[in-house]
């Protein structure tokens, strides 16, 4: 199967929790490897300090939340993200954004549209609020083995030393990782991948939005929450988790073609496009019965059941009367089964914002008179970012 047609990051929070266990192996209360690796999941883990990565994704976090206070960025810095406008017909709104949770200093620099609406919004709704402080150890162990088996019980041997011979050159990795199940493993694998491309959790969408709410004294909302996630994760079926962790294993190159395909990602949203099933090369006709179906389960699972879940939350805030700024992963938006199809289906309207929605100099917002209906046009498969 093509690489591009898995999705490690599904949810938000799992870049926190590869934080929060790295902490725990910082502290593993002097044991030493060995004895590391011969001891049960619930014996290693506890609550901890941060570990020496947190504290430099932490120093990362301060240097970006100062650079948003400085000046604006020229012309040739903004990148030109996608937001929309959700409307009913008594004019009741929302602003939407697809998200990316790895990126680098680039979304430093939103355009005037997205300064706009963002000021005009009372409330900021994420997946998860991933600044909230310290995970739950009980939420950690959901995406851990607790019966005393480690990886090397569920995966074969091969694909088990691939990919470590991956992920080792991580700052997260370390040797409580056997303990760990395989969806966890594909995360760390492409957040690799992701740094060898130059991007970082640190500078991510979410904590961009979480951190300009809380300057700007809005409310964050958590849409789903880091215990839905982690139990959503953690539940995922054995044998999708452990297809995804061979299909990591079979890649011979995996790091150059997991950063490639990051870039191309990134690249696309900072645009504001949509991939076309050409564009991204997931012709169905290259997958075989057994890869369409555990693409399916696997899309169902992380996509479409959240879809739907996200499309009531939108409705909610639509409702409420107040100007909600909601921004979940971009993959959920797009395709048949994408938040701004059952929307659409729904009676609502959309419509992608442009520069003539931003303010001018005097702060009066321009007219604007385009219908842009933005509709499902890509297979939310082919988006990276859920």
């Amino acid at each position: 199967m093509k690489l591009k047609r898995i999705y490690a990051f599904a949810a938000a929070v799992i870049l926190t929790a590869s934080c929060a266990f790295a902490g725990c192996s910082d502290n593993n209360g002097g044991k030493d490897e060995k004895s590391a690796q011969q001891s049960p999941a619930s014996e290693i883990v506890q609550d901890s300090e941060p570990s020496a990565a947190e504290k430099k994704t932490e120093s990362k976090q301060e240097k970006s939340s100062s650079e948003e206070s400085s000046s604006p960025a020229s012309s040739e810095d903004t990148i030109t993200p996608r937001i929309c406008e959700v409307t009913d017909d008594a004019g009741n709104k929302i602003y939407t954004m697809g998200t990316i949770h790895l990126a680098d200093e680039s979304v430093m620099h939103m355009p005037g549209y997205f300064e706009t609406a963002f000021a005009q919004s009372d409330a900021v709704a994420v997946e998860c609020d991933i600044q909230l402080g310290g995970i739950d150890i009980m939420n950690l162990t959901k995406l851990m083995y607790m019966d005393k088996t480690t990886i090397k019980d569920h995966v074969s041997a091969e694909d088990y030393e691939k990919v470590k011979s991956i992920v080792s050159s991580s700052p997260y990795y370390n040797q409580m990782y056997d303990y760990i199940k395989p969806m966890m493993w594909a995360s760390l694998a492409e957040a690799t991948a992701a740094s060898e491309a130059g991007l970082s959790e640190s500078y991510g969408v979410d904590n961009m939005l979480i951190s300009r709410a809380q300057k700007e004294d809005k409310e964050v909302i958590e849409i789903e929450g880091t215990e839905m996630q982690m139990t959503l994760i953690g539940e995922m079926p054995e044998e999708i988790q452990n297809f995804l962790f061979h299909e990591i294993a079979s890649e011979d190159n995996y790091l150059e073609v997991m950063k490639t395909q990051l870039e191309q990602l990134y690249d696309s949203w900072k645009k504001g496009e949509i991939l076309s099933s050409e564009d991204d090369g997931t012709d169905d006709q290259s997958l075989t019965a057994e890869q369409k179906e555990m693409l399916e389960k696997y899309n169902t699972i992380l996509l479409y059941d959240r879809n739907e879940k996200m499309a009531d939350k939108a409705e909610e805030y639509i409702s409420s009367g107040k100007t909600v700024f909601m921004a979940v992963g971009s993959a959920h938006f797009y395709g048949d089964k994408g938040i701004y199809k059952l929307l659409e289906d729904r009676g609502y309207h959309i419509r992608q914002l442009t520069e003539k929605d931003a303010q001018n100099s005097t702060g009066v917002k321009s007219e604007n008179t385009e219908s842009s209906v933005v509709v499902s046009q890509t297979d939310p498969a082919e988006l990276r970012a859920a």
